[in-house]
């Protein structure tokens, strides 16, 4: 089972009030499928457009850290009235696997052929600005979306 933990509030320089959290994801579909729920919970109040980007790119990264991923997956959400940071980290160094790992990049905007490889296709398309960093144990896969000034400094990032 998922669990969402509220972590802390934080007053920007530029004013708004910032929600930061922490949902911890089981690696199964249900757990996913529920921290996507979650995720859109927390847009509640947000105009449909950027809602709807933030929760595609949001399917789109979880659902690679369950299927490409391994161990469970941590999601932290920082988000203010008009910008959302998401990082989705899963216990997986790599980017990619097998032939498509070339392809990789975060401008890469062409679709390869194949089934799987065009989720990062559709973040790029989705959100502001997103990217990957490695670490010792796993990777985070973070991604941006709204108008805002803050920044990711100011979530504690």
């Amino acid at each position: 089972m998922s669990r969402t933990e509220l972590v802390g509030w934080a007053k920007s320089a530029a004013g708004p009030l910032l929600r930061r959290f922490v949902l911890t994801v089981p690696p199964s579909a249900s757990g996913v499928h529920h921290a996507r729920h979650v995720f859109r919970a927390l847009l509640h109040g947000w105009d449909e457009a950027p809602a709807a980007a933030a929760e595609s790119a949001f399917a789109e990264v979880a659902a690679n850290a369950f299927r490409h991923g391994r161990g469970r997956i941590t999601v932290r959400v920082c988000l203010a009235p008009d910008w959302v940071r998401c990082d989705v980290r899963d216990g997986n160094w790599r980017f990619l696997r097998g032939r498509y790992q070339q392809y990789w990049h975060p401008r890469y905007e062409r679709c390869w052929p194949g089934e799987s490889g065009r989720g990062m296709v559709i973040v790029t398309a989705l959100a502001d600005r997103w990217g990957v960093r490695r670490r010792p144990l796993g990777k985070t896969v973070w991604f941006e979306v709204g108008s805002g000034n803050t920044s990711a400094r100011e979530c504690g990032y």
